[in-house]
């Protein structure tokens, strides 16, 4: 993991003015879908939290993060890059080869049961302290409850546990508990974000209550979380003083971010001379390369109607900008790309793409198969209409006629 200064790496909430969180993580990794490529502030309401947590590509990529008060310094990315298939995969492979993956199938139920139980037990514990809290707070002639050991309970039932914040709903983005959704209800409905939750959206969504326990989930992770807001602080305008530090800061991080974007751009353009990217990098930045990323594929179907971006475990909170850099990428191009909070750069160079685009396109004529993308969260199967009906006007030099005004 990179520390949380914006360097460039090879890839490879108390609240006083935002959430805080305490989390005990219960995580249980399951495989991800693949079938495609393969390769190398103003203060604002703040709270604070605890919590339990619980197409397809191939990349070896090489991160590159931001340094905040320092020139990033570069470090090489995935290697990879798309190219036609010259011999197909066996129907069946040597079982050597897929010994751990086996190994993981036939202990996955168990881990999560394992985890499910245990987030129940920290959860019944929770609620039980919520509830006394509420009658202390309704007469406080009761006795005050006793607050929970969350990290001796999480320490007990195999949880992991760490304590966050203070923050505001921008400044959460650097929490991997910030990618987190609510439980869904239902296998067609995603669930609220954790931000959502934590501060409320009006009109939509009631923000939590201090010290009311929730269940959230990485969809791209597959961690469970169970949190809670310790405190928090109603939004107000600070003077200067109070937040002079954070400004510079935020300053420093905006310019380290171009430097390590600048450092980034100039190792892909002395990958693509290279023999491997591996070669640039230096013998005590070996840990920030990965070789062999994936596959794993764009989005993964999650229920019924659900998409999330595909898993890539090893990389830091990757995004739909990064897919679409990793998956448009040329053949034996080295590309850059950064993560969803800009934390990090990585110079990525796709090794392979499955199926085939003329393959891709034959599958998507089939009726059954584009009545899936009707589905696509959001705008994504408008997005997806538009960009087709697009591709052909350039393919045909189409020019939509403009009636003069």
């Amino acid at each position: 993991m990179a520390d949380d200064r914006n360097l460039v790496r090879f890839v490879t909430t108390q609240a006083d003015q935002e959430p805080a969180a305490e989390e005990a993580t219960a995580e249980t990794t399951e495989p991800a879908a693949a079938d495609e490529p393969a390769a190398e502030s103003a203060a604002a309401e703040s709270a604070a939290a605890e919590s339990a947590a619980a197409e397809s590509a191939a990349t070896e990529p090489a991160a590159t993060e931001p340094a905040a008060t320092e020139p990033a310094a570069t470090e090489p990315a995935s290697e990879g890059e798309p190219t036609a298939e010259v011999n197909p995969e066996p129907k069946y492979r040597p079982f050597e080869e897929v010994r751990e993956q086996v190994a993981q199938t036939m202990v996955e139920e168990d881990a999560r049961n394992a985890r499910d139980a245990a987030v129940s037990k920290a959860r019944a514990v929770m609620r039980q302290y919520s509830r006394k809290r509420s009658i202390y707070e309704a007469d406080k002639s009761q006795p005050q409850p006793a607050d929970p050991n969350l990290k001796a309970l999480a320490d007990e039932l195999g949880l992991q546990y760490s304590k966050i914040g203070p923050h505001d709903p921008v400044s959460l983005e650097v929490e991997p508990i910030y990618q987190s959704v609510e439980e869904g209800t239902a296998l067609s409905q995603r669930g609220v974000p954790f931000t959502a939750l934590m501060f409320g959206v009006p009109g939509q969504v009631n923000k939590q209550e201090v010290f009311t326990p929730v269940v959230t989930v990485d969809l791209q992770t597959e961690q469970t979380y169970l949190a809670w807001k310790t405190a928090e602080k109603e939004a107000y305008l600070p003077e200067l003083d109070e937040i002079r530090d954070e400004v510079k800061q935020a300053i420093r991080v905006a310019k380290a971010r171009d430097l390590a974007k600048q450092a980034a751009e100039a190792l892909a353009e002395k990958a693509d001379s290279a023999a491997t990217l591996e070669e640039l990098v230096p013998e005590d930045r070996k840990d920030n390369y990965f070789k062999d990323l994936g596959p794993f594929s764009w989005l993964n179907m999650v229920g019924f109607g659900n998409f999330t971006i595909g898993n890539v475990p090893e990389l830091d909170a990757i995004d739909e900008e990064f897919m679409k850099a990793v998956f448009n990428a040329k053949a034996g191009d080295h590309v850059v790309a950064a993560n969803g909070p800009k934390r990090v750069y990585y110079v990525i160079k796709r090794t392979s793409l499955l199926p085939a685009t003329s393959d891709l396109r034959a599958i998507f004529a089939q009726p059954q198969e584009r009545v899936m993308a009707m589905f696509m969260p959001d705008s994504s199967a408008m997005e997806i209409q538009q960009g087709f009906i697009e591709a052909v006007d350039k393919e045909t030099g189409f020019e939509r006629y403009q009636l003069p005004e």
